[in-house]
């Protein structure tokens, strides 16, 4: 542990809130203040509720069992909770796109609703006045901006992460982006990424003279692919002395490579699900589409799904993301159970649970569980049948509904919301939450297993960022878990904490 080199790739940092002036603030006061925006987006701010509702967003990965977080973020949900849209912004601009009429959500209360930016209609008199008559909505983004004040008058949350290797290394690598895929698939498939981790492991490093024993390479050409690896931030290096050969260099990896590449290029891996999507519609137009074109058409994607091929395809994209949610739940499984009051099975209710694959492997990792998916009607038969696969299928059942159209069902010790709260504007997964605080038993739990923000997760992302410019029906809105965190609080829930893991577990008891 002492041999560790003076310089190291630097990984990049968490997050930070800061004021408009850039200052850090608390995690708790900022979140607060990001909340309360008014009737405006605030730059980097959560969705504001009322007249600038967001249009519903996908979810995260949920596989027939992610993504989280999420990542993966993948469109996790589909019906036990299906987003509502929110009222129509006023419109700012003249873009030949119309914005579908998206209604009135059933959920929204109107104490979190943003005050209208229109002036209430003011009754004419019979001689009409001019100094009486309401002002015009703006029409342009500049007439809106002017209506909001100073920076300094609407807190907000500002994410400014760091690039270790500068924005033109960082665009560099991306530009030979299949290059360096395929160095992450020989690196797992040959096993180097294992004994990188291995030495890793134990605190010590793996010379370069090693590895190419071990793996059959000839050493000059893995010392190169060793550098990929290294301009990629993967692995650390000490150099020998001069007078040494360079077999005598020694390396490491900075965190766990092998199973990280597993999920992105192994052969079930949550990537190569995304690339089954229909980006295709979108990629290389992507210039016109943003100014107003066709995006991907509804026959190749919907949302949410509105054909069979699209439902099937939309529980396969859960499946893909389960793996790591399941292994959070599987670590974490004493925290969040053990202190439930309860002498019999504990009863849990997976709000949007799609085809009940997260909710098999929960039965099959605590036995103490019986967990019941709670999903729109069209959801049950894909259930049916990955209970039907389950050696566990005793304790699993589905319940048909809607979350944002009916409370919750009562009596159940444990509401989960994995990858849900994400798909919906602040007011929304606020409401659900609260749906959940009525319908717990006392002394029950929330468990909340979300896509929080952070560099990492927006870089898993990053495909759905892509993909939902030709979505406009859909986004995907990452949240720091401060905010969450707030909620929870100001809903009375107690002992709010958070359990790190794949994906991080969030939960707070009635």
């Amino acid at each position: 542990m002492n041999d560790r080199p003076t310089h190291r790739p630097v990984s990049l940092p968490p997050t930070r809130a800061r004021d408009a002036k850039g200052a850090p603030l608390p995690a708790t006061s900022t979140t607060a203040a990001a909340d309360t925006t008014g009737a405006h987006p605030a730059p980097m701010a959560d969705d504001a509720s009322g007249t600038h509702a967001a249009p519903t967003e996908p979810h995260g990965p949920r596989g027939p069992a992610a993504p989280s977080d999420a990542s993966e973020s993948e469109p996790r949900r589909s019906s036990g909770a299906r987003p509502r849209p929110e009222p129509d912004a006023p419109t700012l601009g003249t873009s030949s796109v119309t914005a579908p009429s998206l209604g009135t959500s059933p959920l929204a209360d109107p104490s979190l609703a943003a005050p209208s930016l229109a002036a209430p209609s003011l009754a004419a008199p019979s001689l009409p006045d001019p100094s009486l008559a309401a002002p015009s909505p703006p029409r342009t983004y500049a007439d809106f901006r002017a209506t909001l004040g100073s920076e300094e008058a609407r807190p907000t949350v500002r994410v400014a992460p760091r690039l270790p290797m500068g924005a033109r290394g960082l665009m560099s690598l991306l530009f030979h982006g299949e290059l360096a895929t395929e160095v992450i698939e020989v690196s797992l498939r040959s096993g180097l990424f294992a004994r990188l981790d291995e030495a890793a492991a134990r605190g010590g490093w793996v010379e370069l003279g090693e590895l190419a024993d071990e793996l059959a390479f000839v050493p000059e050409r893995l010392l190169k692919l060793l550098d990929a690896l290294e301009a990629m931030l993967f692995v650390e290096r000490l150099d020998p002395r001069g007078d040494e050969p360079l077999t005598l260099t020694r390396y490491r990896s900075v965190e766990p490579l092998g199973p990280a590449a597993a999920q992105v290029v192994g052969r079930d891996s949550i990537e190569r699900d995304r690339r089954a999507q229909p980006w295709a519609a979108l990629h290389g137009r992507l210039h016109e589409v943003l100014r107003g074109a066709e995006g991907i058409p509804a026959e190749d994607f919907a949302w949410p799904p509105a054909t069979p091929a699209q439902v099937a395809r939309f529980a396969r994209s859960m499946a893909a993301g389960v793996p790591p949610i399941a292994e959070s739940f599987r670590a974490a499984a004493g925290a969040l159970f053990d202190d439930l009051d309860r002498s019999g099975p504990i009863r849990v209710l997976d709000v949007g649970g799609g085809n009940g694959t997260l909710a098999s492997a929960l039965v099959a990792i605590d036995p103490r569980l019986r967990v019941d998916v709670y999903e729109l009607p069209e959801l049950e038969p894909l259930a049916q049948d990955t209970f039907a696969r389950s050696a566990h299928a005793a304790r699993l059942g589905f319940r048909a509904g809607d979350a944002f159209l009916q409370p919750l069902p009562e009596g159940y010790d444990v509401i989960l919301f994995v990858r849900i709260l994400h798909d919906v504007p602040a007011a929304q997964a606020r409401a659900l939450l609260a749906k959940a605080h009525e319908a717990l038993r006392p002394g029950g739990k929330v468990i909340v297993c979300e896509e929080l923000r952070s560099p990492e997760r927006a870089a898993i992302q990053f495909f759905w960022s892509y993909f939902l410019v030709g979505v406009d029906s859909c986004q995907s809105r990452l949240r720091e878990w401060s905010r969450y965190d707030e909620w929870l609080r100001a809903l009375g829930f107690e002992d709010v904490s958070l359990v790190p893991g794949p994906f991080d577990l969030g939960h707070a008891t009635k």
